[in-house]
């Protein structure tokens, strides 16, 4: 079984440990970091994952020491030094052949102490070869021989011709203190204040949300200034004022990243964690969101300005429930990025709005997506150049369908060169419209470019208000019912039409009327 719950201490974010039982695990005299480098490719192929380790005497070192039970833990000092490294595997292995671990704990670029608990390690059944354990065992210090990290193709997530790579300074064998759960309280960022010598808001969120595990994190109106990513890996959830702004100071993946892979060491099944309300802006330094990992996680009345990469980027699990989200982009200088990018199943995207990002929604991976009354448009960014398409609209794409069953319902491409790009299968358009605003002008247009898959088009409308429209471009496997053309002419390709047609929008003033 893959993932594991844990809980994210973070040093550098100023929480305080207080007088803490811990054991060094690395052995004295060990050159560390422990640097891991992969090459590009290295896991595409057999062996598909390479480890590394070191050994420990439990038997020599803890044989005398008080029973660790659910208080102990491995407090692990890491970092990623590839941005597309954001997962590692680790293992406790014991003298009795048992093995315990995390097969994906989640690290960042920054040096930051992750607190993997006992009480929250996976038992490694998945193995195949391990002895069986009873409800209630847990990892033994007294038995441990050996503690290893590895990495390969299952981590890489797409990105196998990247390089991978991550360093371990430090390991040690913890007693946790009390509290390490947090309160057992909601709280408002009010509470966290800067400390001395912290000149921007990162390290204060860090601590307020290390201390709201599976509870609410109100944060007040206010701008608040993020230089590196607040991971969100307890299950806290948060609640933003409309006027609370988020903005990266400084180059990074993401302002905000939430892993729902983990747990909070509070309540086993907890779902409707969520983000609510706020502005979290990119500023062209970062991306905004990423949401990994979830089940039933949601988004609701929150905008996402400014993305590097994407403003909202969901990797993995099911069930996203995102309603009201607003991305858009005003800086320059950000063309190829996405609004709204989706690597899991079985969502719903409801009343979402991109605008100008050059791919509004890419629906990457996954299956049985929902897309409800979403609307992507573009153009107001300039042209880089007189003369040019304004910035995104070059190679723009309102929907980019990978997945598979992806229903689109009352969705709106507008003002895009491609506006449905289908590379998935059994995807349905249902009442999809797609319209040009000749104003930003763009001309020769593909409504709907069709690689592969079933398509199903029906009860939709296309407005053509520029002479270089193509209607379809594609593969041939799909049918249509139930089409209103508007600006169309007797020799237009109009696929699945109603009877009642308009005249061509080659005739100058057809094209007014459907302006």
């Amino acid at each position: 079984m893959k993932g594991c719950v844990y809980i994210v201490l973070m040093l550098c974010a100023g929480l305080a440990w207080g007088a803490e039982e811990e054991y060094e695990l690395v052995p004295p005299g060990a050159k560390t970091p422990y640097v891991f480098a992969s090459k590009p490719k290295e896991f595409a192929g057999k062996p598909d994952a390479r480890s590394f380790g070191f050994d420990v005497d439990g038997a020599a070192r803890f044989a005398n020491l008080p029973a660790f039970g659910r208080d102990g833990a491995l407090k692990i000092r890491i970092r990623a030094t590839d941005p597309q490294t954001d997962t590692v595997e680790v293992t406790f292995q014991q003298s009795d052949r048992k093995v315990w671990g995390c097969s994906e704990l989640s690290i960042g670029p920054e040096w930051s102490d992750v607190v993997l608990p006992f009480a929250e390690m996976k038992y490694f059944s998945h193995w195949g070869h391990l002895p069986p354990v009873q409800d209630g065992d847990l990892p033994d210090p007294r038995l441990l021989r050996a503690i290893r990290f590895c990495y390969g193709a299952w981590l890489c997530r797409g990105t196998l011709d990247k390089p991978h790579g991550f360093e371990v300074a430090s390991v040690k064998l913890v007693r946790l203190p009390p509290g390490a759960f947090g309160d057992g309280k909601d709280h408002s960022l009010d509470e966290f204040p800067r400390l001395a010598g912290e000149v921007d808001d990162t390290a204060r969120f860090q601590r307020a949300v290390n201390a709201t595990p599976a509870g609410v994190l109100t944060v007040p109106r206010g701008e608040y200034r993020i230089s590196s990513p607040i991971r969100a890996l307890n299950r806290c959830s948060f609640d933003l004022n409309k006027n609370a702004i988020l903005r990266a100071v400084k180059p990074m993946a993401c302002v905000l990243l939430i892993d729902g892979r983990r747990g909070s060491g509070v309540r086993p099944h907890d779902y409707n964690v969520f983000l609510r309300g706020g502005v979290i802006d990119g500023d062209g330094l970062a991306s905004c969101v990423n949401v990994k990992g979830f089940a039933h996680y949601t988004l609701r009345d929150c905008t996402f300005l400014n993305g590097r990469e994407y403003g909202l980027r969901v990797d993995g699990g099911y069930e996203m429930i995102a309603e009201n989200v607003y991305c858009k982009c005003v800086k320059p200088g950000l063309a190829g990025n996405a609004g709204i990018v989706v690597n899991g199943g079985d969502s719903h995207y409801t009343d979402c709005i991109v605008v100008d990002y050059t791919i509004g929604f890419n629906l990457l991976k996954g299956g049985s997506n929902r897309l409800t009354r979403c609307h992507v448009w573009g153009g107001p960014i300039p042209p880089p150049k007189p003369g040019e398409l304004p910035e995104m609209l070059k190679g723009s794409v309102n929907f980019k369908i990978d997945c598979s069953s992806a229903i689109l319902r009352d969705c709106y491409a507008d003002t895009g060169e491609i506006g449905y790009l289908v590379n998935g299968w059994d995807t349905r358009l249902l009442g999809c419209s797609y319209f040009n605003n000749k104003h930003f002008k763009l001309d020769h247009v593909t409504i709907i470019k069709h690689v592969r898959g079933r398509l199903l088009v029906a009860d939709g409308g296309f407005i053509k208000t520029t002479p270089n429209y193509t209607v379809y471009d594609g593969c041939g496997e799909v049918e249509w019912r139930n089409m209103m053309y508007s600006g169309f002419g007797p020799d237009d390709d109009c696929p699945g039409a109603l009877s009642f047609r308009g005249p061509s929008a080659k005739d100058p003033s057809a094209l007014k009327l459907a302006e």
